[in-house]
Order: C-alpha cells, then sequence, then structure tokens
C-alpha cells in the first residue's frame, strides 16, 4: 500500500495540465541528468520539442488541458514525432514523449515501431524518476523534497517524510548495549529541565521544548509505526550521539543544543528549512523527555 505521500504525489502529477506539466517535467529532468546537459526551447519556436538533452535526447510533453483525457493520445504522438524527425531526429538520435497518462500498450507499441531508442514515458515512469536517480539508486532527500514543493505537497506530508527518514537513518546502526529501560529513566519533565539549565537558561530551555509540542507529537506518533528494537535503536543512536558531547564544560541544554546542531548540519545543511529544522528539535526535545540523555535531577 502506498503511503499518503506517495498516493498525493500521482494525484499532484496527475493533475498537472498543458505548460505546469512541461515545465514540471523540465525541472524533473534537469533533477535527473544535471542542469548543464537541458536546454529548454519552449520559448523559442520549438518544433516539436519542449526540452533538449545533451546526450542526444528530444523531449516532447504532453498533458491534456483536461486531466486523464486520453483520447488525443496516438495524434499527439504522431504529430509531435513527425515534427521531430524534420527538425531534430539529425542531432538528437533519441526522442522521449512525457505525458501524465497511463499509455495502452498500442502507445508503447507505436513508439517502439518507430524504433528501439525511441520511449513513451508516462506516469509510472515520472513516478519512479521523481524517487530514483539517473543510476538506479534512491534520489537523496533535498532533491525530491524540492520536486515535491514544484508540486506544491503540504507541509505535513513533507513533515512525515522527512521525520520517516531521519528515523530510519537513526535506527539504521545497531549498538552493542541496546538495553535500556527508558521508563525507569524518564523524570517529571520540569525537574529534568531545571536540573540541565543554568538558571538564566531555564526560561529558554522550557520554551524550546514547548514550542516543538506539536513536532513531537507528530514524531511519537511516527515511531509507533516501528518494532520496539527500532525504537529501542532510534534512542540509542541518540543516546550515544549525546554522549559524546558530555565531556563538554557547558550545560546539559547547551550540549542538547549541540545535538541539534550536529543533526542540522547531517539532515538539513542543504536545504536549511525551518520546518525540518523544527522536526530536529522536536525529536531531541521528544527523546529527552522521554529518555535518559541530560542529567537525571536529585531527589527533593
Amino acid at each position: 500500500m502506498d503511503s499518503p505521500l506517495k498516493n498525493l504525489i500521482r494525484t499532484q502529477v496527475s493533475n498537472l495540465t498543458g505548460f505546469d506539466f512541461q515545465k514540471f517535467i523540465i525541472s524533473l529532468l534537469r533533477t535527473h541528468y544535471g542542469s548543464d546537459k537541458i536546454q529548454e526551447v519552449r520559448r523559442i519556436k520549438d518544433q516539436g520539442a519542449d526540452c533538449l538533452i545533451r546526450t542526444g535526447i528530444c523531449v516532447a510533453c504532453y498533458a491534456p488541458e483536461k486531466a486523464g483525457q486520453t483520447g488525443k493520445m496516438t495524434t499527439k504522438l504522431r504529430d509531435d514525432f513527425g515534427s521531430y524527425q524534420s527538425n531534430w531526429q539529425q542531432l538528437y538520435s533519441d526522442w522521449h514523449f512525457y505525458t501524465n497518462l497511463e499509455p495502452a500498450p498500442e502507445h508503447i507499441r507505436l513508439v517502439a515501431d518507430w524504433g528501439r531508442q525511441h520511449k513513451i514515458c508516462g506516469l509510472g515512469h515520472i513516478l519512479y524518476m521523481i524517487e530514483t536517480d539517473v543510476d538506479g539508486r534512491s534520489r537523496i532527500y533535498p532533491q525530491k523534497y524540492r520536486l515535491y514543493r514544484e508540486l506544491n505537497i503540504g507541509d505535513e506530508y513533507l513533515g512525515r517524510d522527512f521525520v520517516k527518514k531521519l528515523l530510519d537513518d537513526l535506527c539504521s546502526q545497531d549498538y552493542e548495549t541496546d538495553q535500556i529501560d527508558y521508563l525507569e529513566k524518564a523524570p517529571e519533565i520540569l525537574r529534568k529541565i531545571r536540573s540541565n539549565s543554568t538558571e538564566s537558561e531555564y526560561e529558554e530551555f522550557e520554551d524550546s521544548i514547548k514550542s516543538t509540542y506539536p513536532f513531537q507529537a507528530e514524531i511519537e506518533e511516527a515511531l509507533n509505526a516501528y518494532v520496539d528494537r527500532d525504537i529501542n535503536t532510534v534512542k540509542n543512536r541518540i543516546f550515544n550521539d549525546y554522549a559524546k558531547l558530555t565531556a563538554l564544560p557547558i550545560s546539559g541544554f547547551q550540549k542538547m543544543k549541540r545535538l541539534i546542531e550536529n543533526y542540522e548540519e547531517r539532515y538539513n545543511s542543504e536545504l536549511k528549512d525551518d520546518m525540518l529544522s523544527a522536526y530536529i528539535s522536536a525529536l531531541v526535545w521528544y527523546v529527552f523527555s522521554q529518555c535518559h540523555i541530560g542529567t537525571k535531577p536529585g531527589r527533593d
């Protein structure tokens, strides 16, 4: 079953029409092949080409003005391929036709009959390209994030996807000692804040945690989708990353801010997105609230 994000991406691509679809495909191709290899030709007389790729590919795009309308596909294929043969074939040996429809078998056969180097790239292929780079590997998150933004994917979907990527990365490494009784190490939060901050830091510390409560709730919801061992591994990863900072001559609050900065550098240095920063902070504050990072408060 596809995630809500993947279903929304499919819907957004399917609903693109005309120039909006062409614009998105050109952005996708720039991401896929590299901007230096793409020449957009729409703003001059295109003569059947919407984009040229320096590897020898001529690209045509088709998204009917009424989303999902398939009736004119054969005519569009024949017209665009004829223009390609007349104007571009000598310099660009391959012709790729991008559409946000799912091509019928007869359309696939028609293009194949014109030459095995020619392709019709339908909705399924476009969705694959959004997730997969030119070498067949999973596309890096910053690239996908920019494409999602172009499709006007809402923050709530991007946030959930980012949390999943973050948690997947954090649980990808096992530690020898991964059996910690987290419930035993979860004292009352305000006492714990006081034990990990100076008098002048206390209010800032409390505000930092309270400001991310909604994001912490989403973190908790996302963690519930993981098995117990993976949850423990995520917590241990953060516990061990925090332990590397314990020798610093600063308060627990400053150490946790340093940990957040380290995760910012690792996960958000390229995007520099405020929402992703909030999720990173929320994860650290959530683990601080629920688990044993920081100094355990003494008995009253």
